[in-house]
């Protein structure tokens, strides 16, 4: 999965398009990643995945709106979506995510996720704007 790399003298984080997934953060000085990484493959495979537009599970993974049934599993999609990048520097990146025909048919809004990972000495930075370009209110 192709990947975004941040850096300055202080640290590197590394960025997948798939769901805008942080896959490492590590210091420059001595190589230490703060991000969860299973190399096993015994344990859990992801590292910091961005959960939306729920966080854990609905009852038997339905729920009904606006007299209509949608299906959405645990945590819900936006996790397995490709990413698109809007802006990139060696220290910046925003990725943008928009609803589709296949996140429709299972969350029936018109949105757009815009994560921004930016790096500040030792620090990153994540900025998160979710916006509802539909008519209804988006839950």
């Amino acid at each position: 999965m192709a990947t975004v790399e941040l850096k300055n003298d202080k640290i590197k984080v590394v960025v997948s398009l798939l769901g805008a997934e942080i896959q490492a953060v590590t210091r420059i000085d001595d190589g230490f990643d703060y991000i969860w990484n299973d190399t096993t493959g015994k344990y859990w495979g992801r590292h910091a995945p961005i959960l939306f537009p729920i966080i854990g599970q609905i009852n038997q993974n339905t729920y009904y709106f606006d007299g209509k049934k949608y299906s959405l599993t645990q945590h819900g999609f936006l996790r397995d979506q490709t990413f698109e990048v809007v802006n990139q520097s060696e220290d910046a990146v925003s990725l943008k995510s928009t609803a589709n025909d296949e996140t429709k048919a299972k969350f029936p809004f018109d949105y757009q996720v815009t994560v921004t990972y930016s790096l500040a000495d030792s620090a990153l930075k994540v900025e998160f704007n979710v916006e509802n370009f539909d008519t209804k209110t988006m839950y």
